[in-house]
Order: C-alpha cells, then sequence, then structure tokens
C-alpha cells in the first residue's frame, strides 16, 4: 500500500500551487507523513488556500498502519478521514470536493478571488480616496494547524498591507499592526479598512 502514497503524490502534483511539502512526524512509535500544500489550483480552477493530508505508517516507514488519507477538512483544525480507494485519483478528488463546501474555505477562497472588490465597496461607502487592486497570500509553509496564521497583502493605488487571519471556532481573528478583534466573517473587509485608514 506504501505504492498509494507515490501515486497520490503523483496526482497531487499535476495541480499547481505556490507551496508544496512533506514532513514526517514521530507518532506513538509510528509516523505520519505530512503533505502541506497551499493555494492549489486545481484543473477545474477550483482554488485551495490551506491543505493539509496525512498519511499514517508504521516505524520503519514503508508500510502504512491505515488504510485511510486523514485531511484538513475545516481550518479550525477539524480533521477528518477518508478510505483509500484502490483509484486514488477517486480517494483525493472525494476529499477535495469535500473541502470545497466547507465554510472556512469557501471564505479564503472568495477572499483571495474577490477580496479587493469587497474591500472597494467599503472604500466608497466611506468616501476614502484610494481602490484596492488585489490580495495576495503569503504561504505560511510547514507549520502545525493549531499554529496557523493566514497571511495577506493588500495592494491598493496608495500603499502595501499585510494583515493576517486565524480562525477561531466559527470566527476570524483578523490581525493588523498591533490590532486584533474575533469577528464573523461577513464583517471582515469594514474592520480592515478601518483599522488601515484610521492608522
Amino acid at each position: 500500500m506504501i505504492d498509494q502514497i507515490e501515486k497520490f503524490e503523483t496526482e497531487i502534483k499535476k495541480f499547481k500551487s505556490s507551496f508544496f511539502d512533506k514532513i514526517w512526524e514521530k507518532h506513538d512509535g509510528n509516523y505520519k507523513l505530512i503533505y502541506n500544500i497551499q493555494e492549489l489550483v486545481t484543473d477545474n480552477n477550483d482554488l485551495y488556500v490551506n491543505l493539509k493530508f496525512i498519511f499514517w505508517l508504521n516505524g520503519d516507514k514503508n508500510l502504512l498502519i491505515e488504510d485511510v488519507i486523514t485531511y484538513l477538512y475545516g481550518q479550525n483544525c477539524d480533521y477528518r478521514s477518508e478510505q483509500i480507494q484502490e483509484d486514488i485519483k477517486i480517494t483525493l478528488n472525494k476529499i477535495l470536493s469535500y473541502i470545497n463546501k466547507e465554510q472556512s474555505n469557501i471564505f479564503l477562497r472568495k477572499l483571495l478571488l474577490d477580496g479587493q472588490n469587497e474591500i472597494n465597496k467599503v472604500i466608497k461607502k466611506e468616501g476614502i480616496s484610494d481602490f484596492a487592486q488585489e490580495i495576495n497570500f503569503i504561504p505560511h509553509k510547514n507549520v502545525s494547524c493549531v499554529m496557523t496564521m493566514f497571511k495577506f497583502e493588500l495592494t491598493t493605488n496608495n500603499d502595501k498591507y499585510i494583515f493576517l487571519l486565524k480562525p477561531r471556532n466559527n470566527k476570524w481573528e483578523l490581525i493588523y499592526k498591533d490590532k486584533s478583534v474575533i469577528i464573523n466573517s461577513d464583517i471582515i473587509y469594514e474592520k480592515l479598512v478601518k483599522y488601515i485608514y484610521e492608522d
């Protein structure tokens, strides 16, 4: 079954990503092989901002001790497992379809694909003389889920601004410079604009 891991890696590498790495972690005398992938874009142009896949192997790293792939379902460190099928591509596509519909992943995807438009609506409403051009994600590389902070760069006509987001149960912690607040995702744009332009 170790060849299933190689097949998985071959399949996942067919897609583009801004960060791809795997690390071994010791676990109860055995090992976890953890794939950390950020900004993965599939053939269907589906964007996955932050992915983790875990395979459970024996102490010699040559045999799967569980016939499952454990994956990060929600960004609040909600992990789930899926049985590995003969065709690993079916398993991978099934997992991605679950992740694609989860709320924290939907929010991050919308933030990257359409966040600047949402910010521009707030800027216009507030009568601020600026225009948001784009929001870029800055990969955090190999970090445990609990320690993960999503770092973004907002580019406007006037400047570039770095802000961080951290999932907190069903809310998000927004961090800008020394300011921090835990809020619902639907008011993040308003709060971010307030933080930036009152600075």
